[in-house]
């Protein structure tokens, strides 16, 4: 199995890449590609490397902020769906986006009724299943908050997640994302933010997820 673990920076995949240097075997199954922070780097990157090199599968590793207060930072995601919760327009009358201003069907693939969805049954690892949405500008304002719940209802909030959704349906490549939480989406006190143990946890969780589908060869 060849599977390429792509992430935005080197710091959410840091302490994984330590234990691929330390395990030969991971050394043979796994390659690291790290895009660059944001949907255009991302896809640009994915597409770029699997024209040369195409995998067997795509994992999609890095923390997230959460839209719930009810789970707990430092929790692991599996994102089952994606929507581009900016790519649209705002008007004095609310938000529309681009499958509300008739300039994309719905059901144009890759989306399914506006969303990315993994064609794959989530992996039973331990992990929480939930949607996700991707933007291109971090989210801080209530009401935009408000807007995003209230129309995709997503879990957490990344940078680069739909980008791989959408180049992985399109080329037909299986892919995993799993997000760890480091942040209630909206609040900018760092201090608290659970970054170390987010990816702690992440770590753990790609191991986790490899071990398993190696062992279902």
């Amino acid at each position: 199995m060849n599977i390429l673990l792509v992430a935005a920076t080197h710091i959410e995949i840091e302490a994984f890449k330590r234990k691929i240097n330390m395990n030969e075997q991971l050394q043979n199954v796994v390659t690291v590609l790290v895009t660059g922070v944001g949907s255009v780097q991302t896809t640009y990157s994915l597409t770029r490397h699997i024209s040369r090199s195409r995998p067997d599968l795509v994992i999609c590793g890095g923390i997230a902020g959460s839209f719930s207060r009810e789970v707990p930072l430092g929790a692991v995601v599996q994102v089952t769906s994606e929507v581009f919760a900016d790519l649209g327009v705002q008007e004095s009358r609310g938000w529309s986006d681009v499958f509300d201003l008739g300039l994309l069907d719905n059901n144009t693939p890759p989306f399914e009724n506006g969303r990315l969805e993994n064609p794959s049954p989530p992996l039973n690892i331990s992990a929480i299943n939930a949607a996700a949405c991707t933007v291109n500008q971090v989210t801080t304002d209530p009401a935009r908050i408000e807007i995003i719940q209230k129309l995709y209802a997503p879990l957490v909030e990344s940078m680069e997640g739909g980008a791989v959704h959408y180049v992985c349906i399109k080329e037909g490549i299986p892919f995993i994302q799993l997000r760890s939480i480091s942040n209630v989406v909206g609040e900018r006190d760092k201090q608290r933010w659970k970054i170390k143990e987010a990816l702690e946890n992440l770590s753990l969780a790609l191991e986790e997820t490899i071990d398993k589908l190696m062992h279902q060869q």
